[in-house]
């Protein structure tokens, strides 16, 4: 879980106030995540003096030594931030991307000295320190988007949130418990928390949505196919029962009049399924490309979507076929 800080102040002792709760695992403080469409983080100009004085405009996100843990980010080179180590507030961990658009190794960016240099309308802005590690990119907003060059600074006292990882699953408890813990140091103000789970899921509501609509869809097309289909089994097993009693007089088994009787649905479920392939895979790869992070289409999806076609035909028409190939080839032969 997430919570909103009232002030940038007395994070080590709101810290260890909170990890004092059984029910805290470990606390992190960095800035808002998941980074909303409206919620960018802050381009800064990044100045790496020994590769030359180009102004890198990447994006900032201030953390604390246990925002790596926490999130299970992938060191590749170098190390994490250090609460021993007071240098490290002005040390930065770089994301691959941005390494790659440096055209470096993880092994060369270790160590590169890095200065941000920023004029506001009253005030100045500026860090010098150098690159302690390379992390692999990790995804911090929609898979839309191509994740861009990133750095992370330890100058986690300016950070906005605070993040809870709980112990257990009794939330109600934890909540209230963290609530009375924040009563503590901010009685006048409220706490103000989400879950991550949540705020990432936001990101990808209009395809939850999607699936469920698709869902629904898929269902009741499959419903209206096999009444059709049995409908179109009934009418034919009408049109042939006098064939049919005249095979079964002659000999024929259940099975070969149930093949008789299905071969024609199979043909054709068949042919609409092969027009349906080329189809479906373009639909889904055009609605893959508006995401820069996706799964391969696999033949297994479409291998099974067609098995399961098949026996729900066999099942559908074979409920009448079995019907009319038990009946009694005598009363077969009357039928007018």
């Amino acid at each position: 879980m997430t919570v909103r800080l009232v002030d940038v102040k007395n994070q080590d002792v709101l810290r260890q106030l909170m990890s004092q709760n059984k029910e805290v695992k470990e606390v992190s403080f960095s800035d808002h995540l998941p980074r909303q469409s409206n919620m960018g983080f802050i381009t800064l100009p990044f100045v790496l003096p020994s590769l030359g004085e180009e102004q890198h405009m990447w994006e900032g996100l201030k953390v604390d030594e246990s925002f790596a843990t926490m999130f299970n980010l992938e060191l590749l080179e170098g190390r994490n931030f250090s609460n021993a180590l007071p240098a490290d507030t002005s040390n930065f961990i770089m994301n691959e991307a941005a390494v790659r658009s440096l055209n470096l190794t993880p092994e060369q960016a270790v160590g590169l000295q890095i200065t941000i240099n920023i004029d506001y309308w009253d005030a100045s802005y500026h860090v010098d320190g150098k690159v302690i590690g390379v992390v692999k990119d990790f995804p911090y907003a929609s898979v839309r988007d191509a994740i861009p060059p990133m750095v992370l600074s330890g100058r986690y006292q300016h950070s906005e949130t605070m993040n809870i990882r709980l112990a257990g699953d009794n939330y109600a408890e934890a909540i209230a418990s963290l609530e009375k813990s924040w009563k503590k140091m901010y009685p006048s103000n409220p706490f103000k928390y989400w879950f991550l789970d949540q705020e990432f899921g936001r990101l990808y509501k209009q395809e939850m949505q999607m699936g469920k609509l698709a869902d629904y869809f898929t269902g009741f097309t499959i419903v209206i196919a096999c009444l059709g289909l049995f409908g179109l089994a009934s009418f034919t097993a009408e049109q042939k029962t006098k064939e049919i009693g005249i095979r079964k007089v002659l000999g024929a088994s259940i099975g070969q009049i149930l093949v008789l009787l299905t071969n024609k649905f199979i043909r054709l479920v068949l042919i609409s399924y092969v027009i349906a392939i080329p189809l479906s895979l373009y639909a889904m790869n055009s609605w893959l490309e508006n995401f820069a992070y996706r799964v391969p289409l696999h033949w297994s999806a479409f291998v099974g979507a067609g098995l399961l076609i098949l026996v729900l035909t066999y099942i559908t028409v074979g409920i009448e076929s079995i019907r009319a190939a038990v009946a009694n080839p005598v009363d077969s032969i009357r039928h007018e």
